[in-house]
């Protein structure tokens, strides 16, 4: 670390800062691309369904459950 050269950077650019992001931002092509926006919707529904699918699941175990835990405090208690 102690022999390394000083780093000098120089930025060339003709674009100006302040307009570095309109080939980024300005839509040229206003087409919706239908493929991707339906892919994402399928994806999320996808998605949520299988964390819904694993909550019930879970909840509905505990709730079975809960009964016979119950029982089973009290009579260790007693």
């Amino acid at each position: 670390m102690g022999n390394c050269p000083p780093l000098c950077m120089t930025l060339r650019s003709h674009c100006l800062q302040a307009t570095r992001w309109d080939n980024y931002l300005h839509i040229f092509d206003p087409r919706i691309h239908w493929f991707s926006l339906i892919n994402s919707l399928i994806i999320v529904v996808f998605l949520c369904i299988m964390v819904s699918m694993i909550l019930i699941r879970s909840v509905s175990r505990d709730v079975r459950l809960e009964p016979l835990l119950r029982c089973a405090t009290e009579l260790n208690c007693t």
